[in-house]
């Protein structure tokens, strides 16, 4: 432990600790959503269903100073994207069916700020910009629905769990203000980038016409964020 805090002191090493909140696409998943809402309308059937807007998160970073105005870092996310619970009614009123999702990630990247300043405390406010990608990986995304019959009795249960590994990116632009010469706090807006899709498998607990069937899901994190946080 005394050797990782030397190395911070005396090595040029920084850790920034953020959260963040931000706007998501999910440009797919929303429009396959109002496809089944608008059947289910359709047939008379009732609904309350959501879709996917935003996400949030935690995000480490270990940055290492390569001269005055330029660091190199590696960074993580765990990314945060899920909604309400849907609801389904029969015409008469009684729960037909429920349904949630959640397209929990992880982002492990490698990049390099700028500032536009020297590392220095006594210039209060240090604006910077960054640019870095990596790999961004599924950890907990699911869909779950349940249909159930008008006197309550459950129907069946629907499960898919994906799961993969796709390209993702990220630019920044913030600033830095400086508490002390070694700590202080950070403000950021940035826009992520994701390509791909994850892939998974229908389960059930009657067996029912699709079970095992494998499904495709692109959850686009793409879009907007802003973070806050402390470095050290």
């Amino acid at each position: 432990m005394l050797m990782f805090l030397m190395l911070f002191l005396f090595c040029g090493f920084r850790l920034d600790v953020s959260g963040f909140m931000g706007s998501s696409r999910m440009a797919d998943y929303n429009a396959s959503k109002d496809v089944v809402q608008q059947f289910y309308e359709f047939h008379g059937y009732q609904t309350d269903m959501y879709g996917i807007n935003s996400s949030s998160g935690i995000s480490l970073k270990l940055g290492f100073k390569i001269n005055p105005k330029w660091e190199v870092y590696i960074r993580t996310d765990h990314i945060f994207s899920g909604q309400p619970e849907d609801r389904v009614y029969y015409e008469t009123g009684e729960l037909y069916q429920t349904g949630s999702a959640a397209f929990d990630s992880r982002y492990t990247g490698a990049g390099f700020k700028i500032y536009f300043k020297d590392f220095t405390y006594t210039a209060d406010f240090n604006p910077f910009l960054s640019v870095d990608a990596g790999a961004l990986k599924s950890i907990n995304s699911y869909e779950r629905k349940t249909w159930y019959e008008k006197e309550g009795n459950v129907i069946e249960n629907a499960y898919s769990l994906y799961s993969g590994v796709v390209f993702s990116a990220c630019i920044e632009a913030g600033a830095d203000y400086y508490l002390a010469e070694k700590y202080g706090f950070f403000a950021v807006g940035g826009y992520r980038f994701f390509s791909g899709r994850f892939e998974g498998m229908i389960s059930s607990l009657n067996t029912i016409a699709f079970d095992g069937e494998k499904v495709y899901m692109a959850p686009d994190y793409s879009g907007i964020y802003a973070k806050i946080g402390i470095f050290v």
